[in-house]
């Protein structure tokens, strides 16, 4: 990989990744022992990981992913945490109805931060790109968008 968006890309599918797979506990038990350097690296894609690679681990846990939220019981309790980030400094429990509502916004949030990024480096803007990906024509408010 290379130019400006590996980090930001490639971090973000490795993110979506570990916390998609409830590894919030191993992050937070890094940012205990090692410090906040050490934690937040924990979002850097290392040397050896390409786009590819993480792409395809993505591609396991969604299946995983789904395959629990097909078969969970969604008032089952799992334990969470702890997130000392936001001030839970002990594990607590949740339904499972409440982590796929906090797996939703996560999800939202990160694709609203890679398209404001994206964004910026080709200038395309949403409804250009739907239009694009829909063939609709050209209209007095929106010319899909042609690289």
């Amino acid at each position: 990989m290379s130019g400006p968006s590996r980090p930001v890309d490639a971090g973000r599918v490795r993110d979506g990744s570990i916390n998609t797979r409830g590894y919030r506990r191993l992050k937070t038990r890094v940012n205990q022992t090692r410090g906040r350097p050490a934690f937040f690296a924990s979002f850097t894609p290392s040397d050896e990981e390409d786009i590819a690679t993480l792409l395809e681990t993505f591609d396991e846990v969604r299946d995983e992913y789904m395959r629990m939220c097909r078969d969970g019981d969604l008032d089952a309790e799992l334990p969470v945490g702890p997130m000392p980030w936001v001030g839970m400094n002990e594990a607590r429990p949740a339904t499972l109805r409440y982590l796929y509502v906090h797996h939703v916004e996560e999800f939202a949030r990160h694709a609203g931060h890679a398209d404001i990024i994206r964004e910026e480096i080709d200038g395309a803007q949403a409804a250009e790109l739907l239009a694009a990906v829909e063939g609709r024509p050209a209209n007095d408010f929106v010319t899909p968008w042609q690289a």
